[in-house]
């Protein structure tokens, strides 16, 4: 489901504003800009009207979807890192399990099974596909899951360290 959404932020930098309508995916990625959209009118029951999210956006240039070049070389230089920090976290847990003596070897190995399921499902909504269209997204959920150190985090433009902690809500 796409949901329409409308922006009208001036930018943080000062100044310039950032306005218009934009298609926008349930993972909080911008689609596309929509020249026009037809909310539909109060009474009208062959168009139901769509709520208005009022989302602010720090860029006033360019659209969230992409980041500066800059910012792009450090998202391909950390994914990596951040992808064996989190493997590690993962091992890690799997060991503690695997050495609880409490519980038996069958139900030891059934968590762990669920742990590599789950993990897995979560290490390819964070790793997989890094595209520029997708990097903020995928930075922002690098930084909520703990795998961007603050030094990874700090060598990113202003620009985009306020695009990730308002899409954490932090900002």
């Amino acid at each position: 489901m796409l949901v329409a959404v409308p922006f009208n932020k001036t930018s943080l930098a000062g100044g310039s504003q950032f306005k218009g309508t934009f298609l926008m995916s349930p993972r909080g990625d911008i689609i596309k800009r929509i020249k026009e959209f037809q909310h539909g009118r109060p009474g009208d029951l062959h168009k139901p009207q769509l709520p208005a999210l009022h989302l602010h956006c720090p860029s006033a240039r360019k659209p969230m979807r992409e980041i500066k070049e800059p910012d792009w070389k450090v998202l391909r230089r950390v994914h990596p890192l951040a992808l064996e920090r989190f493997c590690e976290r993962v091992l890690g847990e799997m060991d503690r399990v695997s050495r609880d003596g409490a519980t038996s070897y069958h139900a030891r190995y059934l968590q762990i099974f669920r742990i590599l399921q789950q993990r897995d499902r979560e290490m390819a909504r964070l790793f997989d596909n890094p595209r520029r269209s997708h990097a903020l997204t995928m930075l922002a959920q690098i930084r909520s899951h703990g795998l961007l150190t603050e030094d990874e985090f700090s060598s990113l433009s202003p620009e985009t360290r306020g695009a990730i902690q308002m899409l954490l809500g932090a900002g």
